[in-house]
């Protein structure tokens, strides 16, 4: 079951998900199964912080919303 569903290369959510994706590791694939992939492992890497770099990563997204 899709937690994002997003329209196709074009929709800006994709096109922002790529983008974080690709500045986070330069050599990912081009196509939305490695954008996927890397994005699972970024969410994945957010379990592991530090509590203090998590809640000042919360806070910082918390001030956007």
């Amino acid at each position: 079951m899709p937690l994002i569903y997003v329209s196709g290369y074009e929709d800006k959510d994709y096109k922002f998900m790529r983008k974080l994706v690709k500045d986070i590791n330069p050599d990912v694939g081009d196509d939305m199964y490695c954008t996927t992939q890397e994005l699972r492992k970024i969410i994945t890497t957010l379990r592991y912080f530090e509590a203090y770099d998590y809640e000042k990563l919360v806070q910082k997204i918390r001030s956007y919303c």
